[in-house]
């Protein structure tokens, strides 16, 4: 193979694990974003919870 083809072909291969990479990062940080967004959401039911068996207890009730 001759240089100019050598280069071609490592900038293609090079271009396609860029794409490839950014696509990974693109997913990864779509998946955080809503592990997060459901993370956050899971507190505020527990805080929620802990709030409602608080108030439970304070008027006289157990469970």
């Amino acid at each position: 193979m001759s240089t100019p083809e050598k280069k071609w072909a490592f900038g293609v291969r090079h271009r396609i694990l860029v794409s490839a990479s950014n696509n990974i990062l693109q997913s990864l940080t779509q998946f955080l974003q809503c592990t997060t967004v459901a993370a956050a959401e899971e507190e505020e039911e527990i805080k929620n919870e802990i709030v409602r068996k608080w108030n439970r207890l304070l008027d006289g009730g157990f469970s």
